[in-house]
């Protein structure tokens, strides 16, 4: 007959997959800590779980304990040396401890593990940014909406990279643009397109931006900001004509 803790090992067993469930919700939720309790409590009964040790890690890089991610993480690696999660959140602990070479050689080792993985390249992106290696993060990003092209997300980031980094507006607005089409309420996309279309004079098009913003999300507050600029412009226009 199984004593008290092989029982409620048993019944954790059944329960893993909700208790994952759970902590991902706290995660996306904002709320780490209760994503931390809830799998620290997991891994009691479940210490050589690598997915339990994955999770984990993850939500201690979520909840701003790095450190403790990334000792963690080693100890999946040790169990599994080719355990691509382990691999691609390890790089992020690292990103977040100053540790770029390191971020950089799990990251790239997880680009070895599954070419066509977006996640293994979004994490060297991480990585090559975190260092100011700008272009190479924007290849290793290309690589990543290659693996996962209906990824709307990955084309706003190329955007911010072209933007923000190398001063390619023209290349960034194309990314904005390719992360409208993948997905339609990405108002987050529109609001750089209006933005960049300003900056340029296209009111026409800077004026549809706005439009799709003002039906997506008419309370937001990039909305109002938007309309004064584009109202600046179009004054501006009729004075010089």
């Amino acid at each position: 007959m199984p004593d008290a803790w092989e029982a409620s090992a048993a019944e954790h067993m059944k329960r893993l997959p909700d208790l994952f469930e759970m902590a991902r919700h706290y995660s996306e939720a904002g709320e780490a800590d209760k994503a931390v309790k809830i799998l620290e409590e997991t891994l009691a009964f479940h210490p050589d779980n690598i997915g339990v040790l994955n999770r984990l890690a993850v939500a201690y890089n979520d909840s701003g304990r790095p450190e403790k991610g990334r000792e963690l993480l080693l100890k999946a690696i040790e169990k599994d040396k080719r355990n691509l999660s382990a691999h691609i959140a390890l790089a992020a602990s690292c990103v977040a401890l100053g540790a770029y070479d390191e971020a950089l050689g799990y990251a790239a080792r997880a680009t070895e593990l599954e070419t066509n993985s977006a996640p293994a390249y979004l994490a060297k992106a991480d990585a090559l940014l975190a260092m100011e290696r700008d272009q190479e993060a924007l290849v290793a990003l290309e690589a990543a909406a290659r693996c996962d092209p209906q990824n709307a997300a990955i084309q706003m980031s190329m955007g911010d990279v072209c933007l923000q980094n190398l001063e390619q507006p023209a290349e960034a607005l194309n990314h904005y643009r390719a992360a409208v089409r993948l997905d339609p309420a990405l108002v987050s996309g529109y609001v750089r397109i209006g933005q960049l279309n300003i900056e340029r004079g296209e009111a026409g098009q800077a004026r549809e931006a706005i439009r799709m913003i003002r039906k997506l999300a008419p309370s937001g507050p990039a909305l109002g900001v938007l309309e004064e600029r584009l109202t600046r412009l179009e004054q501006e226009k009729d004075k010089r004509d």
